[in-house]
């Protein structure tokens, strides 16, 4: 005799069957009959076993699997009107819901939330959204910008900087930079490089570098003259006035070439420029010596410059560090970096002069002098002329390098040159390569170096 079965009623037919056997392998009919109805019910493609409890059917609530043992412990994932595709892990004391429970579901309007149902009520905590829905009490909200505009409480990481919407645009959730200025995030990365055609970068060794603040621009000379200014009216003395671009006459008044960078500057005129700024701005000056802020870079004061305290604590202008320098100039997003022989923020190496030309002034397109900072294209934190226009003076004495790892590293203690950054616009294409390592006496100064500023960030 053959028995035939509909396919969804096997498995509460087979369960039946099987509560039926008795030991001696037969089968009570009558058992079977009363375990069948008890037992397994089938019912519109739904099947439920008591007892146990366990569920598989596409009643109310619809497309259920559910896994407990009636108010006990129980999973359930199902489909509804209520919450769609969702998993819960809870104890259903009343017989009418989860209370006390832990929901994972996709909502319907293109979420995943998490939260808890109390037989009645989805109580959503926190929700991780592409659809720009409204906002939740008390939720935590994780998304991106779509169009139309995210709901306010939405939070974006831009590779630099989170940032949350408020209704009307996106806010940086870090510390402001101050004005004219970038945060520069940090990290780590491989300084120096073994592939360059100008000085010596070799070896490449792990640095990590903590955030802190630098200048979009070189300094100009009309910054430059403006503070220069002030500080000869409150006790400062400097050994060079500074000049205008690379062919101003030392300590004149802007002319329209204002914009351009600021040159003839030695590395002791830039420390104690940088230290005036500072008291300028109502700032803590940076460099010291014998605990005493340095105001005069003039030859008589050698002693004190080269032999200045950089106080890391103080909040005032500064020179980068070369770490630091080389960290801006070279970063991308935090995890990429710009490969050693190329400008800061080009596309290709120093040898591809249509990358090179986009972001730097060099011997190619500048070779008569320099240009108004700022009118190329800057790089991936928006900071402009790092390998071109003029060479920037940082504060490490220059040594060779070594291939140990360091975080935040400062220079040796002493030395016979203070550390400059290349890439300006007398210097052929494989002087703009953006780990060109290179020294200069503290003292000198030529129409091809200027400086930049930095600070810390709190």
């Amino acid at each position: 005799m053959q028995l035939l079965v509909p396919d969804q009623r096997i498995a509460a037919v087979g369960y039946a069957m099987m509560a039926a056997t008795v030991s001696d392998g037969s089968i009570d009919s009558e058992a079977l009959a009363a375990d069948a109805a008890s037992l397994a019910k089938v019912s519109g493609g739904a099947m439920v076993a008591s007892g146990g409890h366990i569920g598989v059917g596409t009643t109310t609530p619809q497309s259920r699997l559910d896994l407990g043992t009636g108010s006990g412990a129980k999973i359930r994932t199902y489909e509804d009107g209520r919450t769609d595709n969702k998993v819960g892990f809870g104890v259903d004391m009343s017989g009418n819901g989860y209370e006390n429970s832990l929901y994972f579901g996709t909502h319907a309007s293109g979420h995943l939330s998490v939260g808890s149902w109390d037989g009645a009520t989805f109580s959503e905590k926190m929700r991780v959204s592409s659809d720009g829905s409204a906002a939740l009490a008390g939720a935590i909200k994780l998304g991106h910008a779509v169009n139309p505009p995210p709901a306010a409480g939405m939070i974006r990481w831009t590779g630099t900087d989170f940032q949350g919407y408020d209704g009307g645009q996106w806010l940086s959730l870090t510390m402001p930079a101050p004005a004219n200025m970038v945060l520069v995030p940090g990290g780590t990365f491989m300084m120096g490089c073994t592939n360059i055609d100008f000085g010596d970068s070799s070896p490449e060794h792990e640095v990590t570098i903590s955030p802190y603040f630098l200048a979009r621009h070189e300094v100009t000379y009309a910054l430059w003259y403006v503070v220069r200014q002030w500080a000869l009216a409150n006790g400062y003395n400097f050994q060079n006035a500074g000049r205008e671009g690379n062919d101003g006459t030392a300590g004149a008044a802007p002319t329209a070439a204002r914009g351009e960078p600021v040159t003839y500057v030695s590395w002791r005129d830039c420390i104690v420029w940088c230290n005036a700024r500072s008291e300028k701005e109502s700032l803590a000056p940076v460099y010291t010596y014998t605990n005493q802020v340095i105001r005069d870079s003039r030859d008589a004061n050698a002693t004190a410059c080269d032999s200045a305290v950089f106080k890391r604590d103080s909040d005032g202008y500064r020179l980068p560090t070369e770490a630091e320098w080389e960290c801006a100039a070279r970063h991308i997003d935090g995890y990429s970096w710009t490969p050693g022989n190329y400008a800061s923020g080009a596309g290709g190496p120093h040898t591809d002069t249509n990358a090179s030309i986009e972001v730097s002034w060099y011997w190619e397109n500048s070779r008569n002098g320099t240009r108004p900072v700022g009118t190329k294209r800057g790089n991936q934190l928006g900071i402009y002329d790092m390998c071109g226009n003029v060479g920037e003076w940082c504060w490490d004495w220059y040594t060779k390098y070594s291939s140990d790892s360091v975080t935040d590293p400062v220079g040796p203690t002493s030395g016979t040159e203070r550390t400059f950054r290349q890439g300006c616009w007398g210097v052929s294409s494989s002087g703009i390569e953006s780990a060109v390592h290179l020294g200069w006496y503290a003292s000198r100064t030529d129409r091809y170096i200027g400086l930049r500023c930095a600070r810390n960030s709190p």
